[in-house]
């Protein structure tokens, strides 16, 4: 109700809140009220409103179902709105709607911009096609050069598995081991688990760091269907 009242007097950045209670709440949901609220948002140009109600179209919520064509058209023209604080999530969520619909080319392009604009997750997205050769020649230094820019745990885990294999460098456990050790302690749950193994097999006593990493699987991997058991 707060919220509401702070709508209803026109502070813009509270519209959003508004249709996205009326189209998560099961009780109140509300289709015309949500659309209704996240309008007078993108009225305003406020890009919360255009990246809130791009995400409901394309994970469907209680009040109107998934439509991927609103979802691209509210976040092309959030992007078109060139604020510095939203360009690269709107680059980087237009890329992934691009891959899922296989314009590879076109989604490398829109990572490219969204790193540009500092939005680091989309150096994962990027790295992975470097690394298989999808909408972009593959190209073994420029996988490690997009890991490398932003260590996030996901790409700690690429680095960990190029330092496992021999795909494109010699394996080195022990470095492999250390940027495991750092995605799991930033809550990788397969890190941990991961790191778990390597511990056990090398007969490790140390049972607090063990039982640390699992807490941290469990913790993080709870929703996880391969981790549950």
């Amino acid at each position: 109700s707060i919220i509401l009242r702070g709508a209803e007097l026109e502070f813009e950045s509270l519209y959003s809140a508004c249709g996205l209670f009326y189209a998560n709440n099961k009780e109140k949901a509300n289709e015309e009220k949500s659309l209704m609220w996240f309008n007078k948002g993108l009225e305003a140009n406020d890009p919360k409103s255009y990246a809130d109600l791009a995400k409901l179209y394309t994970s469907g919520c209680a009040a109107f179902g998934k439509d991927y064509n609103q979802a691209e058209v509210l976040l092309q023209k959030g992007l078109a709105l060139r604020n510095p604080k939203w360009n690269g999530y709107f680059a980087y969520t237009l890329g992934n709607l691009c891959y899922e619909k296989e314009m590879y080319p076109l989604a490398a392009n829109l990572y490219e911009r969204a790193i540009k604009y500092g939005y680091m997750q989309a150096t994962n997205k990027l790295a992975l096609m470097y690394r298989d050769g999808v909408g972009v020649k593959q190209d073994s230094e420029k996988y490690m050069e997009y890991l490398m820019m932003h260590l996030c745990p996901e790409n700690a885990v690429e680095v960990a598995g190029v330092y496992l294999t021999n795909r494109f460098s010699p394996p080195d456990e022990d470095i492999a081991i250390t940027y495991l050790q750092y995605a799991a302690n930033k809550g990788h749950a397969v890190s941990a688990i991961m790191c778990v193994a390597f511990l056990i097999e090398k007969k490790s006593k140390d049972e607090k760091l063990i039982n640390r990493y699992l807490e941290i699987a469990f913790r993080n991997g709870i929703n996880n269907e391969n981790l549950k058991d």
